[in-house]
C-alpha cells in the first residue's frame, strides 16, 4: 500500500468508500442518493489538493483517504 495525492479523477472511485462510512446517516434513502451525497461530501471538503491523500493498494484500488478542508 502507498500514499498518493488525491486527484479529481479519484472522486468516482472514492465515493463508494465514503458512502460506506456515512451511508448509515441516510439508511432510509435510495442508494443513488447515498452515493450522490457521499461524492458531494468528498468534493465539498476537497479545498486544498496538497492536503488530500489516498491510500492505494498494490492492486491500484483506493482503500482509504483523507480530504481536508481549510477555513
Amino acid at each position: 500500500m502507498k500514499i498518493e495525492k488525491f486527484t479529481n479523477d479519484d472522486f468516482a472511485k472514492a465515493a463508494p468508500l465514503a458512502a460506506g462510512a456515512w451511508g448509515d446517516f441516510y439508511a432510509d434513502e435510495r442508494q443513488w442518493f447515498i452515493d450522490a451525497v457521499a461524492e458531494y461530501i468528498l468534493r465539498y471538503n476537497y479545498s486544498n489538493p496538497s492536503l488530500a491523500l489516498k491510500a492505494v493498494g498494490d492492486d491500484g484500488v483506493i482503500h482509504g483517504g483523507a480530504v481536508c478542508q481549510l477555513p
